[in-house]
């Protein structure tokens, strides 16, 4: 009889322990080397009730992601209806907030392994940015709960948040094909969009003209001063901008050939980006030593 209780104490033990946790130097490895992709493969398998998506992992860390031990919390702007692979499951937190955890068919994914993950989910999504970034791990380690940014996520191009469209949301396939921009397409009901291509582009701008003697900036400014003659903008002249507006005056720069600079009321020659320090409006002011 005590033998027995012995034995179910221990049984119980073993099932309130928590699953295998990961020591967060593991979680660490894992959350930088796990490469996540995100593939919208069709909209209009249904006609806007849901479409069909893939998630694919690959593991480029050292180390194996265990069959338990983990989850990986995301935003998902769409509730997931279903999931078409038995390894794991996804569920919804709250709001927008979703948790793959692996299920007992879990194979554990060690490093140079893949495992795609096939899902439904409600409505549409087309486009790059209707995907969230910075996925994350959650584990335990020593009985505190850790996290670990998945990095492949991350909206961040060499540690900054990229100021080209194309280099943007990287895990996000693109989208290109029709099954993918379009919210539905049947007998039944039609989508009339399709993405501008470069010619359709020329073609509708094809009636512009060069106007002589043009004024104004567009955006347009809370102020405009316009002086006489011409002005070349060489290697002299800088870019100076105010508080978050630093990714932006630099690709401007760059552009340019010039440099960018933080605000300064002394700074000579220069082209200002940004919010004023007294004001809650968009300037851009170009001229010799101009102040707010």
């Amino acid at each position: 009889m005590i033998k027995t209780s012995v034995l179910a104490l221990a049984l119980s033990a073993v099932f309130a322990a928590p699953a295998m946790a990961i020591p967060a130097a593991d979680l660490d490895q894992l959350g930088q080397g796990l490469d996540v992709t995100y593939t919208v493969l069709d909209n209009t398998q249904d006609d806007w009730v849901t479409f069909r998506a893939k998630i694919d992992f690959t593991n480029q860390s050292s180390k194996t992601l265990p069959a338990t031990g983990w989850s990986i919390y995301f935003s998902h702007i769409r509730m997931v209806e279903s999931v078409l692979t038995d390894q794991v499951k996804i569920s919804h937190v709250n709001g927008d907030m979703f948790k793959i955890e692996p299920t007992a068919n879990f194979v554990p994914l060690a490093p140079g392994q893949s495992l795609a993950i096939e899902f439904d989910a409600a409505n549409w999504q087309v486009a790059k940015t209707d995907v969230m970034p910075n996925w994350y791990f959650v584990s335990e380690d020593q009985g505190q709960n850790i996290t670990s940014l998945i990095t492949s996520t991350s909206n961040r191009v060499n540690g900054l948040v990229p100021t080209k469209p194309s280099e943007e949301l990287p895990f996000v396939a693109d989208f290109s094909t029709p099954q993918q921009w379009k919210r539905y397409g049947s007998a039944a009901i039609t989508d009339f969009y399709d993405p501008f291509t470069a010619q359709d582009r020329y073609q509708r701008n094809a009636d512009l003209n060069v106007i002589n003697n043009a004024s104004g900036v567009i955006p347009t400014p809370a102020e405009l001063t316009l002086g006489t003659g011409n002005v070349t903008l060489d290697s002299t002249w800088v870019i100076v901008y105010g508080n978050g507006y630093e990714d932006q005056a630099m690709f401007l720069a760059s552009q340019l050939g010039v440099t960018a600079v933080p605000w300064s009321p002394t700074t000579q020659k220069t082209y200002q980006y940004g919010l004023e320090p007294d004001q809650h409006q968009w300037r851009a002011k170009m001229g010799r030593g101009l102040q707010p």
